[in-house]
Order: C-alpha cells, then structure tokens, then sequence
C-alpha cells in the first residue's frame, strides 16, 4: 500500500490577489477551474507543483462550509490535505474502526476518481481526503489526477518549486492528532529532529506541532523544495508575502522553502 501527498487546498476570502501570489511567486501556472465545487458554494483554481497540486478555493455566496470555516480560523488558512491510496477500501475501514465522520463520499466511477473527505473536528482542525485513482497509470508517481482536469500536466513549471515535501498540522495537542492519523494512514508515528511527531508517507511527512499563533487547530503550513529560492523570495518581498529569510506566508499557510538536493 502506499499513502502520497497528492494536493493541499487554501480557503480565502481574498481570491484574486492570493491566485497572484501563487503564481507570482511560486512561479506556479493554473491548470485548471473546477465548476463542480459550485455545489459547495466555492470557486477555485489548481495550480501543478511537480506531480501534485496547489488550490485555492473560495465561498461564492453566504452560509457555506468554506465560509464557516474561514471564520472559525479568523481569516485564510489552510484547508484540505489530499493524500493518494492504492487501497481506498482497507483505508475506509479503518476510518470507521477509528470512529471518525465521514462528511463527504467521493464518487465519480466515469473520471475514475473516488475518496472519502474525513470531519476536520476528528483528525486535528482540517479537512483530510484520502483518494483513490482507478484511471491507467493512476498509481504511478505523477499519474492522472482528475480533480486538476485532464491536461494539467503541460502546465507544470518547476523552475521555482518542485514538490511538497511536508505538510505541517497545528493542534492542541500534537501526539493525539498524530496519532489519530496514524490509526487513518496505518502507518507508524516518528520523531523528527527537533522532537515533533511526524508521519512519514512515501513521499513527504506530516507533521504534528503546537498551536502557536492563537487560530486553532488546522493546517498551518507547508514545506516546498524550492529549486530556485532567491527568486521566490526577492518576489515574495516585493508581493509582501515574505515571511523571514526562507518562509512566506500566502493565503494564510505557511510556506517554509527547503532547498532542492540537487
């Protein structure tokens, strides 16, 4: 079985100048409006990073989720986690032997897309979707992702940023989020350098730390490889998103740059 990182999501009520900065300073290229998130209440856009996802979404009238949301994290922030699985059955199974909610059932049996989208007050603050993708080549590592449409993959520009190589979960308590989505990803929990408790997934880690800015549970950041980082901050000072000499800070997440191996 494997469990990737496959796209994080942003909520905003800033929509066009958070899309900018993306783009802008990430040196990202939008692949992608998806109009079935009206239904939600939202509008987005998907931007590729390497072989996963960057999206922005944002509420479009009054009384949705995503509005309640944004209020509840006092702004834009962090939203929804998308790891890919080879086994979404034995992956469901354990959701529910976790007794965690499931509040939304994917399925889309003609793009061969199907998930399941876990209660964001039972796994530490966000929105966490596990999905799987039936589709030829789908288990591949940079295989087709149905949710940035069918193209996406001549939009890809690396010339800035390459992957996601962490996301980074606040909570009131670390070691019990850790270990809930431990129990979700069958996977072992680990300590990193600095004592944190991490998950490691086949190709980057979660990571479970203290909230320190006063906003609650939920998804406070990223990591990035950056492949060229003084272009992404000399635009990041100039967007005035810079957020220290390798952080930025763009529609509310936290973008920590950690430089390319190569």
């Amino acid at each position: 079985m494997f469990l990737r990182i496959r796209q994080v999501a942003m909520i905003t009520d800033e929509f066009h100048r958070t899309a900018i900065d993306i783009g802008d300073v990430l040196g990202l290229e939008g692949c992608y409006t998806d109009p079935a998130v009206d239904k939600y209440g939202l509008k987005n856009t998907i931007w590729p990073i390497g072989h996963q996802f960057v999206e922005l979404v944002a509420p479009t009238r009054d009384g949705t989720a995503g509005g309640r949301y944004l209020a509840r994290r006092g702004g834009p922030t962090g939203y929804i986690v998308c790891t890919q699985t080879d086994d979404l059955d034995a992956t469901r199974a354990r959701v529910e032997d976790a007794g965690i909610r499931i509040v939304n059932d994917i399925n889309h049996p003609d793009s061969g897309h199907a998930g399941i989208q876990l209660h964001p007050a039972d796994t530490g603050g966000c929105f966490w979707e596990l999905d799987h993708i039936s589709l030829d080549g789908g288990d591949g590592i940079g295989g087709p992702w149905p949710p940035a449409g069918e193209h996406w993959s001549s939009f890809v520009n690396t010339s800035r940023v390459a992957t996601v190589t962490a996301v980074e979960m606040q909570t009131n308590d670390p070691a019990r989020t850790a270990d809930i989505w431990s129990r979700v990803a069958d996977l072992a929990v680990t300590a990193d350098a600095e004592g944190r408790p991490c998950i490691e997934l086949d190709d980057g880690v979660i990571r479970f730390v203290p909230d320190a800015d006063g906003r609650g549970p939920g998804m406070a950041g990223i990591d990035v490889e950056t492949t060229d980082p003084a272009a992404v901050m000399a635009t990041a000072r100039a967007r005035a998103v810079a957020a220290g000499t390798d952080e930025l800070m763009i529609g509310g997440l936290r973008i920590r740059l950690v430089k390319s191996a190569g």
